[in-house]
């Protein structure tokens, strides 16, 4: 199943879908409520958690953007395998087909994504002052609240969904990886 572009812009934010009250995408709440509460128990790990939270965020959005453009790309559903194996034709194909105006493209996406990181990482520095204020014991409570709330809707009630409450990207990248193991055998 190939899902649309917009289906994976709405995956990074928290939504209302099919009547659901939340639609959350389960690794960012772990990543960002483990770095409030690093922020709160190791505070001496500020740049490591930091870096951590900024590379695994960066590696999500790579992921959720390599998973949206190659199927609307290349018309098949992203396989990372036969995707690296392509690499190595990616230069003739873009010298031959690319203009000006894919250049330019292309340039702005870069020069956005610069800019994006910029803002994610005065976000990750404002989530870490905001956690090492608070309380201990609620900064704990609440990341096993959160957590354990979007554990417990990915099998909502024991039934297996496609279309949870919670979105998991990690999902995808097991299918991913699933599809790259078919190909390599």
């Amino acid at each position: 199943m190939v899902r649309s572009t917009y289906e994976y812009v709405l995956q990074l934010f928290v939504r209302r879908h099919n009547k659901d009250i939340f639609r959350l995408a389960a690794d960012w709440i772990f990543l960002f409520s483990s770095l409030i509460l690093a922020s709160r128990f190791a505070a001496g790990w500020r740049r490591a958690a930091k870096v951590t939270a900024g590379c695994g965020y960066a590696g999500l959005l790579a992921f959720l953007a390599y998973s949206a453009f190659v199927p609307a790309l290349l018309d098949r559903p992203a396989t990372a395998l036969d995707d690296v194996r392509l690499l190595e034709s990616a230069w003739p194909f873009v010298r031959d087909t690319w203009r000006p105006a894919y250049v330019a493209i292309l340039v702005a996406a870069l020069a956005a994504a610069a800019g994006f990181g910029l803002a994610l990482s005065r976000w990750i520095d404002a989530a870490w002052r905001w956690g090492s204020g608070l309380d201990r014991r609620r900064v704990a409570a609440a990341w096993m609240a959160v957590n354990a709330y979007c554990l417990l809707s990915l099998g909502w009630f024991g039934i297996a969904r496609d279309d949870p409450v919670i979105q998991l990207q990690a999902k995808h990248a097991q299918r991913n990886w699933e599809r790259s193991q078919a190909v390599l055998d």
